[in-house]
């Protein structure tokens, strides 16, 4: 019987050692992600319209363009030259084709080839990113689909299908990829409440990407991310 495992393997947050291997976490289902996982690459594209943003500003102050990007991860295990411009079109390439069979099975109405004649890149990301990180499990679900790419000469239809869990990782990798070129390695979300402890109630919640604890830079305390959802509904209510 084939193990079930996600399919970030030895990169999955919980993986496991089994043997000599590093494994994905132990999954429910035949491919997919772990829970950890799935919250890191929906963290990920949620974050991507702010690395547009943040990939323009390094264009806008001067930069040659190209940053030199030095990983010692398996996919980029020499130092490389990152173009910027390049690799800000590829995120919203990316996001927008994955968007369209999303938006479809959603009963959005979504053109990719419309969305890049007529809108902003930042505006169309920023959309495209709002359905995929809100309906992720469509996303992962999606098998064998013919996706949009571009050339030079226009758009045209990928010759191998492929699966939404491949564009869901591509995605996360682009993110990564940014805040590296960035000098950003350390993904941490500051949340938008107060911190639940009474005897605090500090704007200084954090949450670390594709943690499942909240912590209060304020006053130290750490709450799981249920505990933190449950004391933040009963503040909101009162």
């Amino acid at each position: 019987m084939t193990e079930r495992r996600c399919h970030r393997g030895e990169r999955c947050r919980d993986s496991q050692r089994v043997g000599d291997r590093v494994l994905g976490a132990e999954i429910h289902t035949e491919t997919g992600l772990c829970l950890t996982c799935t919250r890191i690459v929906t963290d990920g594209i949620t974050e991507l319209p702010a690395d547009y943003v943040a990939l323009t500003g390094a264009l806008q102050r001067g930069s040659s363009g190209m940053v030199e990007l030095v990983s010692s991860s398996p996919e980029l295990p020499i130092p490389i030259r990152i173009d910027v411009a390049a690799l800000r079109d590829e995120i919203v390439r990316v996001a927008t084709v994955w968007a369209e069979p999303v938006a479809d099975l959603l009963r959005i109405r979504w053109d990719t080839q419309a969305v890049a004649s007529h809108t902003r890149p930042a505006v169309a990301l920023d959309r495209a990113c709002r359905i995929l990180a809100g309906a992720l499990p469509a996303l992962l679900n999606l098998r064998g689909v013919e996706v949009q790419t571009w050339a030079d000469n226009g758009w045209y239809w990928a010759h191998d299908p492929a699966d939404g869990l491949d564009g869901a990782l591509e995605l996360l990798r682009l993110h990564e990829v940014t805040r590296a070129a960035l000098g950003r390695n350390r993904l941490v979300h500051q949340l938008p409440a107060p911190c639940p402890n009474i005897d605090c109630g500090e704007m200084r919640l954090v949450r670390e990407n594709g943690a499942s604890q909240v912590d209060c830079e304020a006053c130290g305390r750490v709450y799981p991310e249920e505990d933190y959802r449950r004391l933040t509904l009963i503040l909101t209510a009162a």
